[in-house]
Formats: structure tokens, C-alpha cells, sequence
């Protein structure tokens, strides 16, 4: 259960992004072609799910599913 809730914390976190970081293009009337655009997203977004957001999700996971079970100790996957 902790992988699957990881998991949309992460495409949460994505979605947010994404979505902010498109309004941020039309906002500021950058038209960039769709290839640059998609460059300079992955270029933010790749890392900072792989050393932030994704390493957080998990401990978000593990936290609220072990609150959820009223235990204080960590479950093992």
C-alpha cells in the first residue's frame, strides 16, 4: 500500500507542475516550439522528483499509513 500511495504522491506533485509551469508559459507569452518547451520541463522536473519529492512521498506514505494503523512503528514493505 505504500508504494501505490508514494506513487500518487509523486503524480500529484507532477501534475502540479506541469500544469503551473504550461499556465507560467501562456501567462508570460513565451511561445516557445512544443520540443523546447518540453526540454526546459523535464529539465526542472526530472531531478527534482528523483532527489525531492520522491524520497519525501514515501515518508509522507509510510507516516500516514502508520498513523492510520494507530502504531508508532514503521512498517516493513
Amino acid at each position: 500500500m505504500t508504494k501505490l500511495l508514494t506513487i500518487f504522491f509523486v503524480w500529484c506533485v507532477v501534475y502540479a507542475i506541469v500544469t503551473s509551469t504550461l499556465f507560467g508559459f501562456r501567462w508570460t507569452e513565451i511561445t516557445l516550439p512544443l520540443p523546447l518547451q518540453t526540454l526546459i520541463l523535464t529539465a526542472f522536473l526530472v531531478p527534482m522528483i528523483s532527489l525531492v519529492f520522491a524520497p519525501n512521498a514515501e515518508k509522507l506514505a509510510e507516516f500516514l499509513l502508520n498513523k492510520g494503523a494507530g502504531s508508532d512503528h514503521p512498517t516493513a514493505d
